[in-house]
């Protein structure tokens, strides 16, 4: 309730309910927090959320769980464009990137409506952002380019971070290649997006209208997505960064083919699910 009260940043959306519930320990997954269940396309109004309770020890945790899964998260962004009723086609068809960046970028707006002071709010935010986009780019790096975990703990060093970490991040892309990807780089995608609209605007960003744009025409492609950015950008009286700039940390050509190895694994999947990920940089 908490999370559904505070939705000013975003577009009014359609009056859902939902339940959110333990799963039972026989069915429970340890590298899964929590999931949310598609909803039927005529019946959207009733949404299911389930929690896996081993993995969620805290008020914190299950605060970040819920923004991640229900409100703005998933649910809302899931419910608010079937409120739109689009083509039946459209809704089978998943961007992965696009859904779980989203969610990823929902925990991070959050924490600024939770009950902790100022401090902690910003700590949870950065410790959530750090545990998701560096083991996404790790993916990149190990995977896709051949480091070893002594290169990679030397680049964590560099960043004025624990090398030791390295193990363990390495451990989890290689067992699981791609997993982590759609939600790393998906949220670094949906911060490069608001920074782009904030530097252009000014002081005539309206970031409900900004997040209208990002949930109009739901999951896509991001370079779809950084077109209708562009196009916001010239009816809101700015004009879009210059191309070289439009890039997160990683080459977006890259990203693409990495998110679309990962959409080829979890297309099927009916769920969305969000990843356990433990705090190694510390």
């Amino acid at each position: 309730n908490t999370l559904q009260g505070h939705l000013q940043e975003f577009p009014e959306g359609p009056a859902v309910t939902f339940t959110a519930s333990y799963l039972d320990p026989s069915v429970a997954n340890d590298a899964i927090v929590a999931y949310y269940m598609h909803p039927p396309i005529d019946d959207f109004a009733n949404n299911v959320i389930k929690i896996n309770g081993d993995n969620v020890n805290s008020t914190n945790e299950m605060y970040s769980t819920l923004a991640h899964e229900g409100f703005p998260g998933h649910l809302f962004q899931i419910t608010w464009y079937l409120n739109t009723n689009p083509n039946p086609l459209r809704t089978q068809l998943s961007n992965i990137g696009y859904t779980e960046g989203w969610a990823m970028y929902c925990e991070d707006v959050s924490w600024a409506y939770s009950d902790l002071n100022d401090g902690a709010k910003e700590e949870n935010r950065i410790n959530t952002n750090l545990n998701y986009i560096l083991p996404a780019q790790a993916d990149f790096l190990v995977n896709g380019m051949g480091w070893d975990e002594k290169k990679l703990g030397k680049y964590y060093e560099s960043l004025g971070l624990n090398a030791s970490a390295a193990s363990n991040v390495m451990s989890a892309v290689t067992q699981e290649p791609g997993s982590i990807v759609p939600y790393g780089i998906g949220l670094t995608y949906y911060l490069h997006f608001r920074d782009q609209a904030q530097s252009a605007l000014g002081k005539k960003y309206d970031v409900v209208e900004f997040n209208r744009m990002l949930l109009t025409h739901g999951d896509r492609p991001f370079d779809i997505v950084q077109k209708d950015l562009e196009k916001y950008l010239e009816a809101s009286g700015a004009s879009a960064t210059t191309p070289s700039s439009n890039k997160p940390f990683v080459n977006p050509g890259k990203i693409g083919l990495w998110v679309s190895l990962a959409a080829t694994v979890l297309i099927l999947v009916v769920v969305f699910v969000r990843k356990r990920r433990e705090n190694n940089y510390q």
